[in-house]
């Protein structure tokens, strides 16, 4: 189930209610990708997070027990003290044929071209 469903059920009363938050939840999303791509993503950055703030904290209020679903839906995605450092460990062992990557993080794509052998 991904995050964005399984925060739905957590502000949800019911099935229902927890697929209309989902649409919302994508609806927003798609807010501020539009945002970001208009060079401009801070305000709707601002009103959406104090959207979604004051939803969390009025579920908190009217259902505590969320609270300890909350924690471990968090914990789950958040990333490790590792992963928060920057550290990345690579190992290869064995024989390695062909193209390799070994990397923290790569943004974009990542192309091998091959040059084909000569011909004898």
């Amino acid at each position: 189930m991904s995050i964005r469903a399984r925060t739905a059920r957590l502000l949800g009363r019911d099935r229902v209610e927890a697929e209309a938050i989902e649409g919302e939840l994508e609806e927003s999303r798609t807010e501020l990708t539009h945002a970001r791509e208009a060079g401009n993503p801070q305000p709707t950055l601002d009103m959406l997070e104090e959207e979604w703030r004051g939803r969390m904290r009025r579920t908190l209020r009217t259902n505590p027990e969320v609270a300890a679903h909350l924690r471990a839906l968090l914990a789950e995605i958040t990333p490790s003290q590792e992963a928060a450092s920057g550290t990345a460990h690579n190992n290869i062992t064995g024989t390695v044929h062909g193209h390799t990557v070994q990397a923290h993080t790569i943004t974009g794509g990542v192309t091998f071209t091959t040059t084909p052998p000569p011909q004898h």
